[in-house]
Order: structure tokens, then sequence, then C-alpha cells
């Protein structure tokens, strides 16, 4: 805190002119004038007008900043202090600016959990919560809410320091605009948690890096004012609303961590992002209601294969979850897509079976496609996958088109169901490569189901085809080359093929059930 001055100069017997500094205000008074003239604007006050680092102290001169309470606003009176041992008085009045670091406590002296009211409009470049503090909450969220203003060149909401542990999570009840990308996390800090709840807003991009596993951002505002891309480096991602215009959500899960984002929205979301992966795995869940997402793209600068998880029921059959756009991997890069049952990390994140719709026209990629027990993914656009498809889910093929594209060594599925309906197209060309276990149903006629050489034979591979008509007949398998092979080869090891005509509305009739070469074993 600078000291008060009070320097009075005599300028003769009859006339004395007196200036009275303060950290804030200054002003000139001639005895017998008639009018007080102010000269701030000529001071340049070093509380008000030069950024710096402050400290909220709510105890004043005792050692320490005491307990989070007390208003944040322009001016804000006896709260802001220069010293970060808390022991120095706090600024008479001072208005926060671009460029201020504000702290909210210290790595080693702490500022016990509270509310900071805020008033109005203020502004800093940095809030940095005190690893050792309670948990702070800035505003106590009575509409409307106060808005903070972060400016200047790199605007951070972070811990006090890089490394260690935060003690306690933080809730900002205020809206955030800025103009310039904002970090959220140092990354390598535990335990960072910080829960929005008012809106974002402005053109910008916001960079997540909390720590993965026990840190995570919520934002849970409308936040339809917000134009820019979010880049999650690390950690987890809750919102409920919105995650406004932006193009990207970029995963970049470095160093093994896994990128979590849970949409726990109760209605239907179009997010109109792009999903970019770039390391490590990621999950994407929204269990309460329908999420629709645009394309997802691998882009690992590693050349690693990036494994992306899809889970939540999205409110339940008959919804689905939605990739409304393409899925395919930049410059080849490989991508392996599950559905399946797995929890996001965020306190309160349920569990639930992944329903997932691929409606995206164009999708090709390198990888393995995986659909977990109970767990359903819908295709009704087209995919063009070179690698495995795998799991004991279900895939249906809905009218859309699947193409799996793999070598003799690769299977399709291990106990899985694939049902084809609707004018589906489902072509598997795998010179000759093995179905164990799975069950094909093939719905209807008008559907396109053909290879280039399966394998229903072997040990364990008890797979079936079932063919059920509709009212015009049933679809066949057809074999564009290679062989199609089923039947046994002891008495616990068999496929079989059946066909329910219960639908079909014609006469007598034949149908080809499989046109190609084929090899019945016994």
């Amino acid at each position: 805190m600078l000291p008060r001055m009070t320097p009075i100069a005599s300028t003769g017997a009859s006339t004395t002119s007196r200036i009275a500094c303060s950290s804030s205000k200054a002003s000139v008074l001639k005895s017998g004038a008639t009018a007080l003239l102010s000269i701030a604007a000529l001071l340049l006050s070093a509380t008000s007008a030069q950024a710096a680092t402050y400290y909220w102290d709510e105890d004043q001169a005792t050692a320490g900043f005491g307990t989070a309470a007390g208003t944040w606003e322009a001016p804000t009176v006896d709260k802001w202090s220069l010293d970060a041992t808390g022991l120095s008085t706090a600024e008479e009045s001072y208005t926060t600016v671009n460029g201020d670091s504000l702290y909210f406590g210290t790595d080693t002296v702490a500022l016990g959990s509270g509310t900071i009211a805020v008033t109005g409009t203020v502004t800093a470049t940095q809030l940095l919560f005190g690893k050792a503090s309670g948990a702070i909450t800035i505003d106590d969220g009575t509409i409307p809410l106060p808005t903070i203003n972060l400016r200047g060149g790199a605007p951070q909401i972070w811990a006090s320091s890089a490394g260690g542990t935060a003690s306690s999570p933080h809730t900002i009840n205020a809206n955030l605009n800025s103009n310039s990308n904002v970090n959220i996390g140092r990354q390598n800090t535990g335990s960072e948690i910080y829960i929005i709840n008012g809106d974002i807003s402005g053109t910008f991009n916001l960079n997540m890096r909390v720590h993965n596993y026990t840190s995570y951002i919520a934002l849970n505002g409308d936040n339809s004012g917000f134009n820019g891309d979010i880049a999650q480096v690390t950690g987890s991602l809750k919102f409920d609303q919105n995650l406004g215009s932006g193009t990207n959500l970029t995963l970049a899960g470095s160093g093994g961590q896994t990128n979590h984002v849970w949409y726990s929205g109760s209605v239907a979301y179009n997010m109109q992002r792009n999903l970019v992966l770039r390391q490590g795995n990621s999950v994407l869940s929204s269990p309460l209601a329908p999420l629709t997402i645009g394309n997802i793209t691998a882009n690992d600068s590693a050349a690693d294969v990036s494994p992306l998880q899809l889970t939540g029921s999205a409110g339940g059959a008959p919804n689905f979850n939605v990739v409304a756009g393409t899925i395919s991997g930049a410059g080849g890069d490989p991508l392996n897509l599950s559905v399946t049952s797995v929890q996001p990390n965020i306190p309160g994140a349920p569990i639930s079976d992944g329903r997932w719709q691929l409606a995206g026209t164009g999708s090709a990629f390198t990888g393995n496609v995986q659909v977990d027990v109970n767990n359903v993914l819908e295709i009704t656009g087209d995919v063009a996958v070179t690698g495995k498809l795998l799991g004991v889910g279900t895939y249906n093929v809905n009218g859309g088109s699947l193409s799996l594209i793999a070598s003799a060594s690769q299977t399709i599925t291990q106990a899985g169901t694939i049902n084809i309906s609707n004018g589906g197209t489902f072509t598997a060309t795998n010179t000759g490569a093995t179905w164990p276990r799975v069950t094909l149903n093939i719905i209807g006629s008008g559907n396109t189901v053909q290879g280039d050489g399966w394998n229903y034979a072997g040990a364990a591979n008890q797979g079936s085809i079932n063919f059920i008509a509709d009212a015009t007949g049933v679809s066949p398998v057809v074999m564009t080359a290679g062989t199609f092979q089923c039947g046994r080869t002891s008495d616990d090891q068999r496929c079989t093929i059946s066909a329910d005509g219960t639908n079909y509305a014609g006469g007598t009739a034949d149908f080809t059930l499989v046109q190609g070469t084929i090899t019945v074993l016994d």
C-alpha cells in the first residue's frame, strides 16, 4: 500500500495552498477561492492506472487473507492488497484493470471458503486461486449476473502455481467476456475444479488444461454468445446447455491422458461443432438427451491411433446420439471407434449404455469399430472402415451403408449382432475372414449384402444368418468372389442358416439366400 501524504506549503501571508494526496485521489484548495479544482487527472495513481499483482485480503493488517467475503466492484474498497502475506493493509480504493493478476489465496496462504460478491462489470487478466485456499465462490448468483471482462494478451483462470494439488473447487457465478484466447487450468496441477455458471461470450479460443482424472471444468451457462474454438488439452469437461457457435472441439490428451466430455443437459442439443482427436483417449457422453455433433477427425501429430469412446443412451430408446458429419483420419491417421458403457470422470456423471447413430455421408477411416454388450451403433449414413468389427453389441445398418475392408486374419465381431434393414447395404470384403458367433439378421427385401469370402465354419464359429422376409421377399447374400463357408467341424462348432417367411404376402415362391460359391461342412 502506498503511504498517504499531506504536504503543506506556505506561499504567503494571505494565501496558502494544500495538496491532499492519498492512494486514489488528490485535490487543490485555495483560500478565498469559490471553486474546488480537482487535479486527479493530472496525478497518476499507482493503484488505479498501473496493472499489478493483487491479493484479496479480507482481514486487512492481520497476517493471512481471512475468509472470502466482501464485494469486488469498480472501485473496490479495502480488499485488494499488494502484500502476498496479507499482513499489510489493503488498498483504500482500487479498480482492477487489464493486466492485473488477481490472487484468491496463494500456495501457502489460504483464503478461507466463502463468497465474494461482484457488482456490475469488473476487469482483470488473471484469476488465480490459491492451492491452499478453501472453496471460493465468485458472486452469489443473483440475477442479473455481473460480468468479468478478461482482457490482455493471455487471460487465465487457474491455480496459483503449476504442480502440486489444489485443495478445493471454485465456482464463478458471473458472466465471462473476452477478446483474447483464455486458458483455464494448469494441466499439471491436480484437483483443479472450476464451475462456471455464468455465460461465456466473445470471439476467442478457449483452452482447457486441467489435470487428468482429478480435475474438471463445468460450463453451465448458456454460452450462446461465445464464438470460438475449444481445445480440451487434458482433463474433463461438463456442459449442460450450449457450447457456442465455434467450429471445433479439439481433444488432445497428451501423455496418455483421457479427455472426458459429458453433455449433462436434459433436452436435445445440436452442438454443431466438429470433434478433432489429437492424442490420448477420448470419451464423449450424453446419457439424458440426444446430442448431435458434426465431423469426427483423427488428427494425431504423433501418428498414434486415436481411440474415441461414445457412450450415453440419449435418454433411452428409441433415441440416439448422432454424428451428423463425416468420420475420417487427416492424412490417413487411424481411429478406433467404440460404443460402450463408461462413466465420465466427473462427479455425478452416470454410467449408461451407448446409443449412437452415424448419419453422415462419406465417412472413411482406418481402424477398428467396437460395440460392447447392451450398446447399439446405428448406421443411417455411409461408412467405410478398413479394419475390424468387434464386440458383442448390436450394429444396425438401417437404410445406410457399412463397408468393411479387412484381411483374412481379421474377424467380424466376436459374438455380436448385425441387423440390415430398410434398404441397407453391408459389404464385407474380407477374403475369408472369420465370423465367430456372429448373428447376421437380413430383414426384408431391398437390402444389399455382399462380400468376397465369408468363413462361418471352423473352431468356435457358431454364428447364424437369418433371412427375415417382408411382404415381398428376402435379400440374398451375394459372394462377388471367394467362397461362402458354413457348417461344422465338430458337434459344438457349427453355423446356422434360417429363413422366416411369416411376413411374406405372396404365393408359393423360391428365393435365393446365398448367391455364389458355397461350401457346407458337415
